[in-house]
């Protein structure tokens, strides 16, 4: 918003507002697409963009929403702070932000920590203690998944898949859509099984061709070229001083806080 103001000194506080607005939408849009899509279902896995196309509709499945896109559950690590703190200690602990260093020290554990492997576990943190006080359990986020598909009437695994034109196995017949689609073996270059990984490419594709405000429809060719090369690293140091290329790959980099340069 700085920058615009200081191109465009006359602009009202609405507009600037709504250009900046345009501007962040187009680096999340640009980010997810570009640097964590690619990483989830493989290289190339989603078509090109054709434009938008008014008869597509954006809305998430249920299918999307309520199992495949909660695979990221069973890859939380419990440790933080190199594992200086367990992930249970952390739930409303905003404290940790506000009285430390501010979020640079949470991205960069997050940026650093080796996530756990994507299959049909989940750590204990989660499974016995999401959301409650410090000693007092909590909840079973495994659980809570699987009684979200059957609340939102989602069929069966074997249902789905059949569905999507794949295959159906006799021996989970009567599984869950999340724990199906948590055991399957990894497809091709993703990182999901073949379930998962149609789903969430069909979502993510129709997310893009349905909108009409895509960055890459209303923005000129310079300023997506632009939008293009902007990547999470970058944003993370521009905002925290934490110097990282690869924002979603293991890094060596120590956090080095603005203040103690």
């Amino acid at each position: 918003a700085k920058l615009i103001k200081r191109s465009a000194p006359d602009m009202s506080d609405e507009n600037i507002y709504q250009k900046a607005k345009m501007v962040v939408e187009a680096e999340i849009q640009a980010i997810a697409y570009n640097e964590y899509l690619p990483l989830l279902l493989g290289p190339n896995a989603l078509s090109k963009y054709k434009g938008f196309d008014p008869e597509v509709n954006p809305q998430l499945t249920n299918e999307f929403a309520a199992a495949a896109y909660r695979f990221g559950h069973s890859m939380v690590a419990t440790d933080m702070y190199d594992g200086k703190i367990n992930l249970r200690d952390t739930f409303f602990s905003s404290h940790i932000i506000s009285n430390g260093e501010g979020i640079g020290p949470i991205l960069e554990q997050f940026c650093n920590s080796q996530s756990e492997t994507l299959n049909s576990k989940m750590i204990n943190d989660l499974r016995n203690f999401l959301f409650g006080e410090p000693g007092k359990g909590g909840h079973d986020l495994a659980a809570l998944n699987m009684q979200r598909g059957r609340d939102h009437g989602l069929a069966s695994y074997n249902q789905v898949r059949k569905d999507l034109g794949l295959s159906t196995q006799e021996r989970r017949k009567d599984m869950d859509l999340f724990c199906g689609g948590l055991l399957e073996c990894r497809y091709s270059k993703a990182l999901v099984g073949e379930t998962f990984y149609l789903l969430i490419k069909d979502q993510f594709e129709r997310i893009r061709t349905g909108d009409s405000f895509w960055y890459q429809r209303r923005m000129s060719k310079k300023q997506v070229k632009y939008i293009n090369g902007i990547t999470l690293g970058q944003i993370m140091h521009r905002h925290t001083g934490f110097d990282r290329n690869n924002a979603f790959g293991k890094s060596k980099n120590k956090y080095k806080c603005k203040c103690h340069k």
